[in-house]
């Protein structure tokens, strides 16, 4: 009867060492939501957009990295002759895209261009550009900050008026826009 007892112990023992094991154990910054939205979007996802500066940036490198900057996808020569570009691949909800090199115009392009999206909507169609770019770096440089406070902070740097959304700007920059000017 001893033995059964101590064989029964045994198992029991290796099934909650299977069980802690096969189970992570979210770190005390992660929220439960986060780790749900983490889990949801491991399906692949797509994500629309069009990369361009005074002009569409062709055959372009679109690096997609969590905001913990961990490259998560990468696609060489994503952008077609019009900037634009399509991936599928797994998103969180919350990313960063970065483009280096291609063609803008005629010259090689040596920069980057960014864009962070806090909240991603598949639905959406992003366009990344100097605006973007720079609201990045200034969250790259400020991490605490809510996205909505960076927002304005470059608003206010630009001498955006204030009865206009920034969001307004950067979807009506590509063609022209009386508030900014990717030329400039």
């Amino acid at each position: 009867m001893k033995q059964r007892h101590f064989f029964l112990l045994i198992q029991l023992a290796f099934l909650v060492y299977f069980f802690i094991s096969a189970v992570a154990i979210p770190s005390a910054e992660a929220g439960w939501s986060d780790l749900v939205k983490n889990e949801l979007f491991k399906q692949p996802r797509t994500l629309r957009g069009v990369v361009f500066l005074d002009n569409d940036i062709s055959d372009a490198t679109v690096s997609i990295y969590n905001l913990s900057g961990l490259l998560l996808y990468e696609k060489q020569n994503a952008t077609a002759e019009d900037g634009s570009f399509t991936i599928n691949c797994p998103l969180p909800e919350s990313f960063k895209i970065v483009v280096t090199g291609g063609r803008l115009e005629d010259e090689l392009f040596s920069h980057e261009v960014a864009r962070i999206i806090p909240h991603f909507y598949e639905w959406d169609y992003y366009k990344v550009n100097a605006i973007t770019t720079l609201m990045a770096k200034y969250q790259d440089r400020h991490p605490e900050m809510p996205y909505s406070e960076v927002e304005e902070k470059v608003k206010k740097f630009l001498s955006i008026p204030d009865d206009m959304d920034i969001s307004d700007v950067i979807y009506s920059s590509e063609w022209f826009s009386y508030h900014f000017s990717h030329y400039l």
